[in-house]
């Protein structure tokens, strides 16, 4: 029988929790278990992140995420009035992939990774609360990215007296 592999060319080696903060909101706790589920619409998301070679080893990375969401004032039924989450995850490429690729996936790839661990984080420490876990909502890290590196450019702009873009 043949066996078809399909590389990843991208490995997360690990993952840890740096920060995770969970601020229950009384409005909706004082309601029981009839408050509705949340749904991304009721949180501001601010999403941030960074990425870092490993000393030593050129192709292996170290990315952050933070998110931090807090209710919005016109959803106060949400469950938490602020939910904060930061870990890192450590990133090695496969080395049969060359820079180039390597360099096209991250930080994208890395931030959905990441995001999946500090979803499963999130549902296992509220799996056992009253009013069910919750599901982190979706990032657009594409966008996310592009704002950063606009942000990136200005101040690079600027330093170098230079108009922004």
């Amino acid at each position: 029988m043949m066996r078809i592999t399909s590389p990843s060319p991208l490995q997360l080696d690990g993952v840890d929790v740096l920060k995770l903060v969970m601020e229950r909101n009384e409005e909706a706790a004082s309601g029981g278990s009839s408050c509705p589920p949340d749904s991304a619409d009721q949180y501001r998301i601010n999403a941030d992140f960074e990425v870092y070679h490993i000393e030593g080893e050129p192709r292996r990375h170290l990315v952050t995420l933070q998110l931090v969401l807090k209710n919005r004032k016109e959803a106060p039924r949400a469950r938490f009035s602020r939910l904060e989450v930061k870990i890192e995850g450590v990133f090695s490429p496969d080395p049969a992939f060359d820079d180039e690729v390597i360099r096209r996936l991250i930080p994208g790839n890395c931030l959905a990774m990441l995001h999946g661990a500090a979803r499963g984080i999130v549902m296992a420490t509220t799996g056992s609360c009253r009013l069910g876990c919750f599901l982190l909502p979706a990032v657009n890290y594409q966008e996310l990215m592009r704002k950063k590196l606009r942000a990136v450019r200005r101040k690079a702009g600027r330093d170098a007296g230079g108009a922004p873009e």
